[in-house]
């Protein structure tokens, strides 16, 4: 991870939480380049990480990684700078899965459907539920929307579809989420026997807390998500058809 994070441009803030009980030596020894930070905040999972780490970061575009997401190219942020840049309506995208929205065939990214359109010279498409990672975010309309929702995990558990409840709330609030191909390794290392995974008992927590999560999305957004005829899905779905024939939606 340390080495993908040094092809970013030498301007990029590198900001690290230490989740775990160890590895701090490591990190330290790691983060060699300048604007590198490294907090211990030992067993506070994904959801507090993301937003201490966002309050203290200075720049408007922020992108959250984890620690299986592996930069490839070292173009990976100039294709999401143009993209937003292209697109001044769209607050948050994801470089790994999405839903898509009604009328498209499910989902994209990796494993998934085809993006049947391009920005930047990349494949991106508007979508309507983004799944993580890596995440990114207009930092200021992140504030203004209030941060990723620290109900969605106590802390030290998994934070599971906290991203989707950020999907539906950047359309409800009539901004726009997308997904790229952003060119990474996804699950780097031994992800499926590590962390939330380890054992039986943090893999029966992590089950029950998707569930629960999972229920708190369907009470939130009741009426306006979970079908084609839903009105963010079809917002998400309208977007995109626009963006296929040339047009741009804008409110």
């Amino acid at each position: 991870v340390a080495a993908g994070l040094k092809i970013a441009p030498e301007s990029t803030e590198i900001l690290i939480n230490n989740d775990s009980g160890g590895d701090h030596v490591a990190w330290r020894g790691a983060l060699t380049t300048e604007n590198s930070f490294l907090f211990y905040s030992h067993d506070i999972h994904e959801i507090r990480a993301y937003n201490r780490l966002g309050l203290f970061a200075n720049s408007e575009m922020l992108i959250t990684l984890q620690d299986d997401d592996v930069p490839t190219d070292k173009r990976w942020i100039d294709w999401s700078l143009e993209i937003f840049h292209t697109h001044p309506r769209l607050i948050y995208m994801t470089g790994y899965r999405a839903r898509t929205g009604t009328g498209g065939p499910g989902n994209y990214g990796l494993g998934k459907s085809k993006m049947p359109t391009k920005t930047a010279g990349q494949p991106f498409a508007f979508a309507y539920k983004l799944v993580a990672g890596p995440l990114h975010m207009r930092r200021s309309t992140w504030l203004e929307l209030g941060m990723f929702n620290m109900n969605f995990s106590c802390a030290g558990d998994p934070g599971i579809h906290f991203e989707y409840e950020y999907s539906l709330r950047t359309w409800f609030r009539d901004y726009q989420a997308g997904i790229y191909d952003c060119k990474f390794s996804h699950h780097v290392g031994n992800w499926k026997s590590s962390g939330t995974r380890a054992n039986k008992k943090v893999s029966g927590r992590r089950a029950e807390i998707g569930n629960r999560n999972s229920r708190n999305v369907k009470f939130m957004y009741r009426n306006l998500h979970g079908n084609a005829d839903a009105p963010l899905m079809r917002k998400a779905g309208l977007v995109q058809q626009l963006f296929q024939k040339g047009k741009l939606y804008k409110n």
